[in-house]
């Protein structure tokens, strides 16, 4: 839907997504997206969620390994 586009809806969709598999204890979430943008939103949802995980480590001043995230 063009008119909803780069309002955030796509992002927030995933994460309620990924919550409603962690609640239900089912691994995986939704992998597949429909299309190119869809494919462009799940790159930045795991890039944002990558980043933010990063920050927290290095807030805690733990050491960060890739086994560590």
């Amino acid at each position: 839907m063009p008119f909803c586009q780069r309002s955030g809806y796509g992002k927030f969709l995933i994460e309620m997504s990924y919550a409603l598999c962690m609640i239900r204890g089912v691994p995986g979430g939704p992998e597949t997206p429909f299309s190119d943008l869809g494919l462009k939103t799940y790159i930045a949802y795991w890039t944002r969620r990558m980043a933010a995980t990063l920050k927290a480590l290095e807030k805690e001043k733990s050491d960060i390994s890739i086994d560590g995230i």
